[in-house]
């Protein structure tokens, strides 16, 4: 028996995708699989750790740099599972600024050498001598009103392809200043004022946590690697911390792009500064030096670079423009040769707050890379 013929009025038609949604679906696709995908040439996964919101700062970068540590958030567990994957000890990784996020590229690259750890979860400050450490480092950021200045920048945080960012940004959470979020860690009241902002579902589960890392090179966060001289690796921005899979010959041009002499620094950037800001690097190689030991800011290269080791304490504080503490340590009988021995715990019991005892530490590793 013949099966009846079904009318041209009765047959339902498909709908036709739009070219704008077909276009979205292969940018997507393309961009997990570059992702994803390890080529024959392809060395170890690498951990890409995107510095954002009110992290990607100089006086932040600043801190990571010196103290060894990157911090990452999330708003639930399944995000910390996923991230402390990533981030597994011994693992390299690599610091990125987005420029989206106001920030200048990449800016480290290291091993991890402990676990994700949390320092704040939900409504509660983590206990423990690390979670606690690091939790007063950014609060000291966030306490000084004049690093306020730094977070004016107009900046694009939030990712319209995550649902969950969309969410947060229609919430209250949404709404806060860089300043405002950095805030929340100056005390347990403004960080449950904080995470009050976001949606409920949220409050008990969002997350800070920190990975101590050992940096092999480093570059202040104003001298950014934009361009890196190897084809086919660009740095994403889709996901805050993700693996990375470059090629024996793409993780030497970004270990060299991170290595440059120091007194190429400033024309090196010079060279790149003008053709793109985009978060999809793809042209050639920049800039700055490799550290050892706490590292110079910025702001600090120039102060920092003339002083000596060999002058004595009076003149090289006030090289590096910090006579006021002058009579303080004479008074402690701290000559240079003792200087080199202080801790930043000692610098700290000493009343040095932490910009001058980051620049002062950046001077001295200065003085011994140059020796």
């Amino acid at each position: 028996r013949m099966a009846p013929k079904s009318s041209a009025k009765g047959r339902s038609k498909a709908p036709k995708s739009s070219a704008k949604g077909r276009s979205k679906g292969k940018l997507l696709r393309g961009r997990q699989q570059l992702l994803k995908t390890k080529s024959a040439d392809s060395s170890e996964a690498i951990c890409q750790f995107n510095l954002g919101f009110e992290k990607c700062c100089a006086k932040v970068w600043d801190l990571f740099r010196t103290e060894g540590i990157l911090v990452a958030a999330g708003l639930d567990d399944s995000k910390f599972k996923r991230d402390l994957k990533a981030c597994a000890v011994g693992r390299p990784v690599m610091a990125y600024s987005p420029a989206s996020h106001g920030g200048s590229g990449l800016l480290g690259f290291g091993i991890v050498t402990s676990p994700l750890e949390k320092f704040i979860t939900g409504d509660s400050f983590v206990e423990g001598q690390m979670p606690e450490k690091v939790r007063k480092a950014m609060a000291e950021i966030f306490s000084d009103p004049d690093n306020k200045g730094m977070f004016k920048r107009k900046t694009q945080n939030f990712n319209s392809q995550y649902k969950n960012h969309t969410a947060v940004k229609q919430s209250k959470a949404g709404s806060m200043s860089l300043w405002e979020r950095g805030q929340s860690f100056t005390s347990r009241e403004q960080w449950q004022r904080f995470v009050r902002a976001f949606p409920r579902r949220w409050w008990k589960s969002y997350w800070q946590g920190f990975v101590q890392v050992q940096w092999q090179a480093t570059v202040p966060f104003e001298l950014g690697v934009k361009h890196l001289k190897c084809s086919g690796f660009q740095l994403s921005t889709m996901r805050a911390v993700t693996l990375r899979y470059p090629t024996k010959s793409q993780k030497q041009a970004i270990l060299a792009a991170l290595s440059m002499p120091t007194a190429k620094m400033a024309d090196a950037r010079a060279d790149v500064d003008g053709p793109s800001a985009s978060d999809a690097p793809n042209a050639s190689c920049v800039v700055m030096a490799s550290t050892v030991g706490p590292p110079a800011s910025a702001g600090h290269v120039k102060a920092a670079m003339p002083c000596s080791s060999s002058q004595d304490i009076q003149s090289f504080l006030s090289c590096l423009q910090l006579q006021q503490f002058a009579p303080k340590m004479l008074e402690e009988q701290i000559d240079m040769e003792s200087l080199r021995l202080l801790s930043d715990q000692d610098l700290m019991s000493i009343g040095l707050p932490m910009g001058p005892r980051r620049k002062l530490q950046a001077a001295l590793a200065s003085a011994r890379v140059s020796s």
